[in-house]
């Protein structure tokens, strides 16, 4: 972090980059995904006219997945430390690419912004 001069850093005005978001996803009987629920693309609008702030989420469909990886981590900090991922690199039907992991810990799925 670049501060100005005489100014101190303060690890409170700090915000996490790229937190993983909640996201609905269907899976074949292998466990890898079909397709996920994501916000609806928006067409553009116009130059000065307002966007809606929300999409409404639509299925889409996988059409290819491009990576899969596993990463198992902090097993020797105990259970509440401990990390077990499988993550998806896709590209959905829609030609968006999008990078979800299944957390083995809680069952859930997130999806890794960026």
């Amino acid at each position: 972090m670049v501060t100005g001069p005489g100014e101190t850093t303060r690890p409170a005005a700090l915000q996490p980059l790229n937190a993983p978001q909640p996201v609905q996803v269907k899976t074949g009987p292998d466990g890898a995904p079909l397709s996920v629920q994501v916000a609806a693309r928006q067409p553009a609008g116009k130059s000065g006219q307002a966007r809606p702030r929300t999409a409404p989420a639509a299925w889409v469909g996988v059409a290819a997945i491009d990576d899969m990886w596993k990463v198992l981590d902090e097993w020797w900090r105990g259970s509440e430390h401990e990390m077990r991922r499988t993550y998806y690199a896709l590209l959905m039907e829609d030609g968006r690419r999008l990078t979800v992991f299944h957390d083995g810990m809680s069952g859930r799925w997130m999806r890794q912004a960026g």
